[in-house]
């Protein structure tokens, strides 16, 4: 996964398994813009096929990370975070490639933090 020129690793078979958006962006049948493919050498073995996924620079950074993470199954920055625009990010991310498991617990923090109607609709770009 890339954003902002960064490049975050990510195991195919987990991102399959999250998301049928992520399986058809890597399968070989997928030619969309957002999806490149490159070669890599694997530790001096053989060459193998590596799925760049390009996901659009006007998400967060941290939210694509944290969204990273919690797919992996790292501790989660999930928890720990407590910025309702990163966390409209994490949901938008979840949305954008049809991600289920981390919604509850976004939507629950997102609920529980006090914000003004007006904020609430800048965050959500509405």
């Amino acid at each position: 996964l890339s954003c902002a020129g960064k490049t975050f690793t990510a195991n195919r078979s987990l991102l399959v398994k999250e998301s049928k958006v992520f399986e058809t962006m890597l399968s070989q049948k997928w030619n969309g813009g957002a999806c490149t493919c490159s070669d890599v050498n694997a530790a001096g073995a053989k060459f193998r096929r590596v799925r760049e996924i390009e996901i659009p620079d006007s998400y967060d950074l941290k939210a694509v990370q944290i969204l990273n993470d919690f797919l992996h199954g790292k501790p989660s920055p999930l928890t720990e975070c407590t910025d309702l625009s990163t966390l409209a990010d994490v949901a938008l991310l979840c949305d954008y490639f049809d991600i289920q498991r981390p919604l509850p617990e976004i939507l629950s923090k997102m609920m529980a933090k006090p914000v003004d109607l007006q904020k609430a609709m800048d965050i959500f770009k509405l």
